[in-house]
């Protein structure tokens, strides 16, 4: 009978906290199994780290999980809410999460001191999500942890799974098994590894006996149609005298003092009993050089019969314990000829099983092609006790992983507020400022002022018209970029007028002669021989690189290393495989610049994603993902099916106003011009092409659908996508991807799913979704956008785009 059990949810929060050096810590009430703060032979480091655990209705860790039993006291005290949901609007580049607050109870101040000297900012929260199993079967269940046989009602020998009770019909009643941990030292009790012949090959670990002249015949061997393995052995010829014969099975360590019963089930198959009796099972105790210390066990048993086998079983136990330098027991069969003459008997012997104890226990079998010794766990049979039993840890699936912001103390509660890993992008781009000292630092008007940053860009396809920044007035010298570079074009009101020196090290030695200029790209510097002429803006199209990661050249390269480098999210909070798929897939050359004024992470980062219609979003990880949204060709093999066996509802939700009616033109900008000029142009030499250029901030790929104009009375004509990309084929290429996906009308829908289907969904995924509706009937794939959930719930709403 199998233990049947209802479930119960429950959510287990794990929130890592940190201790600023410098503060002391006397709080030390027991969390689960080790008191906080708890003093140690070592001193306590200055800083330290450690983490709260909680839980809604309580939880603990098993002693076998990782790290032992660990408690999750029933600290959480109300529901708490998330929300995800991908801007799907075509200039929008990230993803909206509002994944509200854990409050955890503090009636007992237990959080007082922790909330004044520790804080959560910024540290990672971990929510999952589990079932406790609620004992309700009927009957015994069982702790085993093996497999174990049995004999079913039809007298088979079968094999319980673990966990599974054995009920034993061998007495001809039903018998609830419940026995002891034991072990079969027999390592090849299937008899694997024979070959029929005459002699033939003895199965693996086994040695067939003969003496006085016998000969032996390996006859057959597999599984009786009871279910027990087996082997048949002839033995036959005229004996010169008298003499034994028999089977010896693989020496078992073992030690002094101990009891051993060997069993097994012995029958006759063919032949006659004539001059042979005794037939017994025995064993061996050895030493270290397998010399023989003494017969430990030799009983004689009913002589086997040509019956069934399975009805046969035998067993002999030593009737004193091993003896002093025993290090090994080997069980044998044996019978004796009883005089010189004509014998010839075929035995069949299965199951043989030698085990520690003075009774044979059920027997216990490898897996088939896997000879070795085994075991069997103890059964423990137990009854329901109508009590929730915790699961291990590693059955619990994560539900999400975020950060936490700032905590909030009240009387009974302890409310930490949280993120998800965008909130590392709340941020200034720019951290690298001017000192005001003078030379590289700028003049003092500079101070506090953020350095330019150039990222990417090639020689012939560069960041263009950018202004740089004069640092140094009186030595003619500007910075373009806060790191290495390079100065691809220099323009004087939009003209190529001044001629390049080469590149230096230092600016600050040496000259620049007059109508020139030298760069000094590892500094992202260059210095004008001569002034500007009046009413010119100086301009120049460039490179620009990491200080680490170097040149970085397209689209996805670059906003990883941003993240990374310039921004110093940690690598473990950015899916980094995600970056590098879409990089592969796009890889399109482009660049950024950024002004020398004040620019957050998240604005830098959609300049980057928004170029190809790519979304940075919160994974249920914790990390950031990188998800380009895009038509699906149907071929996609999806996450999960969602039908009527798993939905609970289906409700369709409106597109953002700018993509219904669809839009009948979608525009993707390239060679973003960081420096519109209408005024101040050398028109006497700049060439007609960059007059013409620096005349409008950008140049576009266009989609255009003369089918959708013609079909709405007023289709969509959504603002250009401006982003980074410095190519036109690039750009016509997003332009035309867009055009297909928003250009067929997509719908969204609302789909609510249990709590099990969806918390193994995230954004990004494909899923098949087939319902009694409007074009869903046959089913049609689609992709997750978003999803929202409540703790009270045992659903997740999962919005779909289809």
């Amino acid at each position: 009978m199998t233990a049947s059990l209802a479930t119960q949810p429950f959510f287990a929060a794990e929130i890592a906290i940190r201790l600023p050096g410098g503060a002391m810590v006397t709080f030390t009430p027991g969390w689960g199994t080790k008191p906080w703060g708890a003093p140690g032979l070592v001193g306590s480091p200055l800083e330290a780290t450690s983490v709260i655990y909680a839980s809604d209705t309580g939880y603990r860790t098993r002693a076998s999980d990782p790290g032992g039993v660990v408690s999750y006291p029933p600290r959480l005290t109300q529901a708490f809410q998330i929300d995800r949901e991908v801007t799907l609007d075509i200039t929008a580049a990230g993803a909206s999460a509002a994944w509200g607050s854990l409050d955890l109870s503090n009636v007992d101040g237990a959080f007082d001191q922790i909330a004044e000297e520790w804080n959560s900012d910024r540290r990672a929260v971990r929510i999952l999500v589990g079932n406790k199993a609620i004992e309700n079967f009927a009957g015994p269940g069982t702790r085993r942890s093996t497999t174990g046989t049995y004999i079913d009602a039809a007298g088979k020998m079968q094999t319980a799974a673990p966990g599974v009770v054995r009920w034993d019909y061998s007495t001809g009643h039903p018998v609830a098994l419940n026995e002891a941990a034991s072990a079969n030292g027999v390592s090849n009790p299937r008899f694997e590894g024979a070959v029929a012949g005459i002699p033939g090959t003895a199965p693996t670990a086994v040695s067939v006996l003969a003496t006085a002249g016998m000969s032996t015949q390996i006859v057959g061997f597999g599984v009786t149609g009871s279910g027990i393995p087996y082997i048949d052995i002839r033995f036959f010829a005229t004996a010169a005298a008298v003499g034994t014969f028999g089977l010896y099975l693989n020496q078992i360590p073992a030690l002094p003092g101990q009891t051993w019963t060997f069993s097994a089930y012995w029958g006759q198959v063919a032949g006659s009993t004539s001059n042979v009796t005794n037939p017994r099972l025995g064993a061996n105790a050895s030493d270290a050089g397998y010399a023989q210390l003494a017969v430990i066990s030799a009983n004689s048993i009913p002589a086997p019969t040509t019956a069934d086998v399975a009805k046969q079983r035998v067993w002999a136990t030593n009737a004193t314990a091993t003896p002093a330098s025993t290090v090994f027991v080997q069980p044998r069969f044996f019978a004796t000829v009883a005089a010189a003459g004509a014998v010839d008997i075929t035995y069949r012997f299965a199951g043989p099983q030698m085990e520690l104890g003075s009774a044979p226990s059920t027997l216990i079998l490898p897996p088939a092609g896997h000879p070795a010794a085994s075991a069997r766990g103890a059964d423990n049979l137990y009854y329901a006790r109508g009590i929730a039993v915790d699961p291990a840890y590693a059955s619990l699936a994560p539900l999400l992983t975020c950060m936490a912001t700032p905590w909030l103390l009240a009387d009974t509660t302890l409310q930490v507020p949280l993120r998800d890993a965008t909130y590392w992008l709340d941020g200034p781009l720019q951290t690298t400022l001017y000192a005001g000292t003078g030379g590289y630092e700028g003049a003092a008007s500079l101070a506090g002022q953020p350095k330019p940053k150039a990222r990417g860009g090639t020689a012939a396809h560069p960041i263009c018209n950018v202004t740089p920044v004069l640092i140094d007035a009186a030595a003619l010298i500007y910075q373009y970029t806060d790191g290495p570079g390079t100065v691809v074009n220099l323009y004087e009101g939009a003209a190529l007028t001044i001629v390049s020196a080469g590149d230096t090290t230092n600016l600050y030695a040496g000259s620049t002669a007059a109508g020139h200029y030298r760069t000094d790209n590892s500094r992202g510097l260059f210095q004008l021989g001569s002034p500007p002429a009046s009413g010119y803006a100086i301009t120049c199209d460039v490179t620009g690189a990491f200080p680490l990661a170097g040149a970085q050249t397209t689209l996805m390269a670059i906003a990883r290393y941003l993240m990374t480098e310039d921004l110093g999210l940690p690598v473990a909070n950015i899916d980094l495989a995600a970056v590098a798929a879409a990089d592969a897939a796009y890889p399109y050359t482009a660049g950024v610049w950024f002004a020398p004024q004040a620019v957050t992470a998240s604005v830098a980062l959609a300049q980057l994603y928004s170029s190809i219609g790519a979304k940075l979003v919160p994974q249920r990880d914790g990390t950031l993902g990188t998800f380009v949204l895009r038509a699906l060709t149907g071929s996609e093999t999806p996450a999960a099916s969602l039908d009527i066996t798993n939905i609970v509802s289906l409700t369709p939700q409106p597109l953002p106003a700018s993509l219904t009616p669809p839009p009948y033109r979608i525009r993707v900008g390239y060679q973003h011009n960081n420096a519109v000029q209408t005024t101040g142009i050398n028109t006497a030499t700049a060439t007609s092409t960059q007059q013409q250029f620096v005349a409008a901030a950008d140049r576009y790929g266009v989609w255009i659908s003369t089918t959708i104009q013609a079909a709405y009375g007023r289709p969509n004509d959504p603002d250009p996508l401006v982003g980074a990309l410095l190519v036109q084929a690039d750009a016509q290429a997003v332009a035309n991807a867009l055009g297909a996906l928003w250009g067929a009308a997509p719908r969204t829908y609302d789909v609510e799913v249990p709590l099990a289907v969806g918390v193994g969904l995230d954004i990004g995924d494909v899923v098949s979704v087939t319902y009694p509706s409007a074009g869903l009937r046959a089913g049609r794939l689609g992709q997750v956008v978003g999803d929202s959930f409540t703790s009270t719930a045992a659903t997740i709403t999962v919005r779909v785009l289809i």
